[in-house]
């Protein structure tokens, strides 16, 4: 399994960003915060056996952040792009 960090996986979610106009960004946020599914066994002196879960690296939390400037700024493309759509919008009007 590769890491959510690795350029193939990015550039996958990055197209896919733009395919879907924004709205895969939560998935991709969803995936740079699941910690990758890799324990390491240690065996110590005494033949004990410790597993270890993976920690989130470094570059997966940049990753995360860099998301979450993404869906912000789309929040706000979006509601500016609504915000038009309501100014161009004909206003009804009661005629009496």
């Amino acid at each position: 399994m590769t890491p959510i960090t690795h350029w193939g996986n990015v550039l996958v979610s990055l197209v896919m960003s733009v395919v879907t106009c924004g709205f895969w960004l939560p998935v991709w946020l969803f995936q740079t915060l699941r910690k990758p599914q890799v324990e390491t066994l240690f065996i110590d002196e005494y033949g004990n056996q410790h597993w270890e879960d993976k920690k989130i690296s470094t570059a997966q939390r940049v990753w995360t952040v860099i998301v979450i400037f993404l869906i912000l700024y789309w929040i706000v493309q979006l509601s500016d792009f609504i915000n038009g759509i309501n100014d161009h919008h004909p206003q009804h009007q009661w005629r009496h």
